[in-house]
């Protein structure tokens, strides 16, 4: 027996948009068998071959709304159904049980009979249990949005259609919340309240779910609890309850009847069981206080079974551990937990660090350990995806057709790792069905009663702004929307201290200096060599001319990084003297972060000394940086640990020129790790090393280190930070006299020692592969006279002194193509050309498992031919096949990198034309150089204009196969 078909009209085509689809139950059309989804991990394929009556979920003529989530005008309950359509899901509820429990045709007919007579006569119909039961199985099986729903027909139905006072209701909700909870092993159950009925709008449940934290907002517009619980806790408080006022406080929960008065009850502490998380491995992580509850009981929608709607019907499972730690303990919004646990496991708190990704992970995995510790059913985000997988295909295969919503299904965490990511999908409503209200409980209690409605309160802190133009303006300058997101950090806390914030942010290049006459704060970042980001040039012209004055109070925060020590933070102090000479006075001086090393407590002290110097009117002349020097020394030790020590075990030298006009060297410096363990690096990598302290220096400290050495400071010794970490190159008499220039004592020994001037590291591209020596590496370096690191390195190669130096890894994007069969092009002058050594030796020498090798073509500059760098190894390379063209700037035809791309244009656009990776390495200028030249060598080769070529050029980087990696020139290296 199938479902009864209906007819379909001519114009309805379902392979349009099954998203937004209002068809009748239905095979699908002719032309429409070979939508079939595919699991892009295996290329399986999976085809719909039938479609049951479904019902619009939001898109419009040429707009998908597939990626909201909740969609535009779907389906919801609360309002009554025309007779007819009342009529028609009962017919197909019907004819769906009888069909799926292979029960007769007469008696089919004769249940539909008397169920068309009560709908046509009163409006509605009674279920029987057994019906309600399939029906809530059925809810579950179609809810397009649950992973979990292979379990489908486990579900227990606990029929409370007969309970009608309030006290009924709740003592329904305790039992089936002890029943779900079953010791630990968890059991779906849902239990059905009484249907609403037509002209009525039943009983309700006011929770989201019957186990939630709740939520205070207090007049500082800040949140202490569950920020999503803000309106439920006030309507709880409302009623009568006493709030607590603590984190993790448990709701009540609220109810009413059709009719009845809104109630509420506190959860008795054995139904409302929290677990506390802890860590396999951290001890201190179970002091951060996480907990949340074992399981999640909804209840908050409706069920839709045949025309009828229970709109109170609690249903309870397991969680999928994402649900508790990716969204409830870590978002932004609601817990925000992730912050605590990096400072936990002392992670850098800035992007490149991927610190959120490392800290939820490990939020995960204590998640996960706590409740198998409990005893208490969790599943995985992997293993509910292989389940969904497995389900899907089955349903495919034996009932036709699969609803799903991607956007929901797929897990926050390792999403990408999960088969549910590369699964396609159809997203499409049919019921019996899960749908949300069409308002909320308390609205209709509110409708109901004829009372006046409670304004909503936002779970957000405060957001809204001052239109006045007394208005603080908050303006920001960025190439990648960091500083935006640090300008909106300011702005909600300059509001939460009830100051008069500008209700918008703006961008520098649309600021008019001219208008401003309140207060004006600028978070900016530098981009390139200095530069101005990418929408504050027209703002830097304006600072450039001069001629627009500022009569109004401002502050500058910038952001950048320490990699870049030429150039960082030119841009906002550039901008802070400006505004001061066009007649701005400067409120406070201006702020800095290093976004490589853990930038938020640099951020946060400034903005809370920017918000008392505004309250109090302070205003200074100063614009050096004022910052808190210990917390930044702290944060740079902490950097520090990373560092492990290498020796210099040999070298060579490239050239060593002794004019005592123009002396020049460089050399190939050999590092091995002291323990002889493999070193963490692939070809591309940087690494970051740190000056070595002077014999004599130490020497000098040896009174001072056996006073204080032992001292201990956040987990390093006094004795360590002096001699490793404190760089006394400039301040040699201080070091010599430390002990007598201050009066230290064991009060104050922590701040002497965190105040002395901290070593910069020094960043070299590592030019080896790891294919040979993996505990070896090997740099390029060119000597810089009196340099604190190049120097002590290249005189330990000529004095085979074995020198000990401290270094750390830095990973790079300067990545060699996956495919050992991609052509690639090394274009590199001086030291640069170092990394593109060991990205020619790494394609010449890995094993290619079958497949071939692709071609090597290296573009190398130089001054002269006696200052080659590794001449040998590329005239071997050039003997296996390498392609190899040299360019000298003062010998021969005195031509650079970038005349060689232009002569040879046809031959590197045809192996760009066949999918070769063009690389480009050395210094700042040499990047603008290459890629210039690149351009003329496209608009030559494939006669393109010069949007042509920019297009091309683009296309590369978006793609990855052109990877510029460029340094600064400094002199204290």
């Amino acid at each position: 027996m199938t479902p009864a078909p209906h007819a379909v009209k001519p114009d309805q085509d379902i392979s349009q948009c099954p998203m937004a689809s209002m068809f009748q139950s239905q095979p699908l059309p002719d032309g429409y068998q070979n939508k079939a989804t595919e699991l892009l991990t295996n290329g399986k394929m999976q085809q719909p071959s039938f479609l049951p009556q479904t019902f619009g979920q939001g898109c419009q003529d040429n707009v998908c709304h597939g990626s909201h989530m909740v969609k535009h005008d779907e389906a919801l309950a609360g309002a009554d159904l025309p007779t007819e359509q009342v009529w028609q899901e009962a017919h197909d509820f019907i004819r769906e049980y009888y069909y799926e429990n292979k029960l007769s045709e007469a008696d089919c007919l004769a249940r539909l009979e008397a169920v068309q007579k009560d709908i046509f006569s009163q409006g509605w119909y009674e279920h029987t249990l057994d019906e309600v039961s399939f029906g809530v199985k059925t809810c579950w099986r179609n809810a397009r949005r649950c992973i979990m729903r292979s379990q489908w027909n486990t579900m227990t139905t606990i029929d409370a259609r007969h309970v009608t006072t309030e006290e009924e209701m709740f003592d329904a909700i305790f039992h089936h919340l002890d029943a779900t909870r079953n010791g630990g092993r968890i059991r779906p159950h849902v239990t059905i309240f009484p249907q609403r009925k037509p002209g009525q709008v039943g009983g309700r449940i006011w929770n989201e779910q019957l186990l939630r934290y709740a939520a205070y907002k207090m007049d500082d517009g800040s949140i202490i609890g569950d920020p999503v619980n803000v309106e439920i806790t006030q309507r709880a408080i409302e009623l009568g309850w006493t709030p607590k006022y603590g984190k993790w406080d448990t709701l009540p929960i609220i109810l009413n009847t059709d009719g009845g008065k809104a109630v509420y009850k506190e959860i008795p502490e054995h139904l409302a069981k929290q677990i506390m998380i802890e860590h396999p491995e951290y001890e201190w992580f179970k002091d951060l206080g996480l907990r949340w509850f074992d399981h999640p009981p909804v209840s908050a929608f409706a069920l839709s079974i045949g025309g009828i709607e229970y709109c109170c019907a609690p249903f309870s499972g397991w969680f999928m551990v994402t649900e508790i730690a990716t969204r409830d303990l870590a978002d932004e919004y609601r817990y925000n937990a992730l912050p605590d646990i990096a400072r936990g496991m002392g992670l850098q708190m800035n992007n490149r660090a991927l610190w959120k990704d490392r800290a939820v992970t490990e939020l995960n995995a204590a998640t996960l350990y706590s409740w198998d510790k409990a005893k208490t059913t969790l599943v995985d985000h992997h293993s509910a995806s292989d389940s969904f997988i497995v389900h899907y295909e089955k349903e495919i295969k034996t009932r036709g057709h699969c609803p799903a919503d991607w956007v929901w299904i797929v897990p926050p965490a390792a999403s990408g790792q999960t088969k549910v990511f590369h699964q396609e999908m159809y997203s499409y409503l049919i019921k019996p069905a899960v749908l949300g209200l069409n308002e909320k409980a308390w609205e209709t209690y509110w409708r109901v009663n004829n009372m006046q409605p409670v304004p909503p309160i936002s779970h957000h802190q405060t957001l809204t702004g001052s239109t006045s133009e007394n208005a603080i303006i908050i303006a920001y300058g960025t190439e990648t929307a960091t500083a935006q997101g640090y300008a909106e950090k300011l702005r909600k806390h300059l509001m939460a201290r009830k100051l008069e914030v500008n209700a918008e942010l703006v961008e520098l290049d649309n600021l008019k200096l001219e208008e401003i006459t309140s207060t004006l704060i600028i978070v900016t970042s530098s981009f390139g060599d200095g530069e101005p980001p990418s929408n504050a040039h027209e703002f830097n012209k304006v600072l450039l001319e001069g001629t627009k004055k500022l009569n109004a109070r401002f502050a500058v925060f910038g952001l950048g990084s320490r990699l870049y020590s030429d150039t960082y933070q030119y841009f906002p102090r550039f901008v802070d003297q400006k505004l001061a000479e066009l007649g701005g006075r400067r409120i406070i001086t201006v702020g800095s972060c290093d976004e490589t090393a853990n930038p938020e407590p640099a951020f946060e002290s400034w903005i809370t000394s920017l918000g008392v110097a505004i309250e109090v009117g302070s205003e200074t002349t100063s614009s050096i940086v004022e910052i808190d020097v210990v917390a930044e020394a702290k944060e740079t030790i902490r950097g520090f640990s990373s560092f492990q020590p290498l020796t210099v075990t040999g070298g060579r030298a490239f050239y060593d020129i002794k004019d005592p006009k123009d002396p020049r060297s460089a050399y190939n410096i050999e590092l091995t790790s002291t323990d002889g363990q493999r070193i963490p690096y692939v070809e591309g990598d940087h690494i970051s090393v740190l000056p070595p302290t002077k014999s004599e220096i130490l020497e000098s400290l040896k009174t001072f280190v056996e006073q204080w050495g032992l001292h201990d400071i956040d987990g390093t010794s006094v004795a360590h930070i002096v001699n490793e970490y404190v760089d006394w190159s400039e301040h040699v008499p201080v070091a010599e006299n430390l002990e007598k220039l201050v009066d230290v004592t064991e009060a104050n020994i922590e701040e002497v020692v965190l105040s002395l001037p901290l070593k910069k590291s020094r960043s070299f591209s590592i030019a080896s592969t790891s294919l040979f020596h993996p505990s070896t590496l090997q740099i390029a370096v060119a000597r810089v006279e009196d340099g604190q690191t190049s120097v002590p390195m290249i005189d330990s190669v000529k004095s085979r002194s074995g020198q000990v130096v401290s270094c750390a890894i830095r990973t790079s994007k300067f990545r060699l193509p996956q495919n050992v069969s991609t052509p690639i092009i090394l274009v590199g002058t001086g030291t640069g050309v170092g990394p593109l050594r060991a990205m020619m030796h790494n394609r010449l020498n890995v094993s290619t498992k079958g497949e071939s090798r692709g071609s090597v073509t290296a573009i190398l500059g130089f001054r002269e031919p006696e200052q080659y760098f590794y001449n040998d190894e590329f005239k071997d390379a050039a003997s296996r096949g390498v392609e190899v063209w040299n360019a000298y700037s003062r010998s021969g035809r005195k031509e650079y990198v970038g005349d060689v791309i232009i002569r040879e244009s046809n031959k590197l656009v045809h192996q760009l034309e066949n999918g070769a990776n063009f690389y480009v390495c050395g210094s700042t200028g040499l990047g603008k150089t290459a890629e210039g030249a690149l351009a003329q060598a496209l608009e030559k080769t494939l006669k393109l204009d010069t949007a042509g070529s920019k297009a091309y050029i683009a296309k590369l980087r978006k793609e990855g196969r052109l990877q510029i990696d460029t340094y600064t020139r400094v002199t204290a290296h």
